[in-house]
């Protein structure tokens, strides 16, 4: 999944022209991604446990997914992971009554995600597909599209068939320290925006990457 680097047209927040800003909005209909909030030292040894649907969830770090629900029988499935990897953070969300999974592993040394598609109900895998970046973002669903981002890294991702529409990679400013970790994508009527995440290692103010939804090319402003 490695691309090579891209020639990207940067947005200074600040400076974007406000016109350009509000074209850029979530719709009404844009849904999302939520991060589960789990203590490292909890997540270590007990599985990290979240509720969608009325449905209780538990991720262990060995990558074993439990299902809970009142009045039916549980459920649990290994969710994809390399050898020798564990799983280090979770992102969580529904898309058609399933479950949108998207998590991030690592063996000490080397990071990236994972995102799977299941059957509420049962547990059931219906397609996985990986991510090649760590730091991942929340995401933004909007349709049947999945938009993501991580370290270095801005993707389209088809739910349905867990295929990418487009993505790109190698996005890392080295120079600037820039495109570490992103914030939710903003995805508006014929682009999508990734907004830098303030860090200080960063030189310069927060900076942004405009993709066309459609063709997956980057925008000038």
């Amino acid at each position: 999944m490695g691309l090579g680097r891209f020639s990207v047209i940067l947005c200074l927040t600040a400076a974007c022209p406000a016109a350009l800003q509000a074209s850029t909005r979530p719709t009404a209909d844009t849904a999302g991604t939520e991060q589960v909030e789990c203590e490292p030292a909890t997540f270590s040894s007990l599985p990290c446990r979240f509720v969608l649907a009325e449905t209780t969830l538990e991720v262990s770090r060995a990558g074993q997914l439990r299902r809970y629900s009142l009045g039916k029988s549980a459920a649990s499935v290994q969710l994809p992971l390399e050898k020798g990897f564990t799983v280090d953070a979770i992102l969580y969300g529904m898309y058609s009554k399933d479950l949108v999974l998207v998590y991030e592993v690592s063996d000490g040394e080397v990071g990236f995600g994972y995102v799977a598609r299941l059957r509420l109900k049962n547990l059931m895998l219906k397609w996985w597909t990986s991510l090649p970046a760590f730091n991942l973002s929340l995401g933004a669903i909007e349709d049947r599209y999945l938009y993501q981002a991580g370290f270095g890294f801005v993707a389209k991702l088809d739910l349905n068939t867990g295929r990418f529409a487009w993505k790109h990679d190698g996005l890392y400013d080295r120079a600037h320290s820039s495109f570490n970790s992103f914030r939710r994508p903003e995805v508006g009527r014929g682009e999508v925006v990734f907004r830098e995440e303030p860090t200080y290692a960063a030189n310069g103010p927060p900076r942004s990457i405009r993709v066309d939804k459609t063709s997956g090319r980057f925008q000038k402003e």
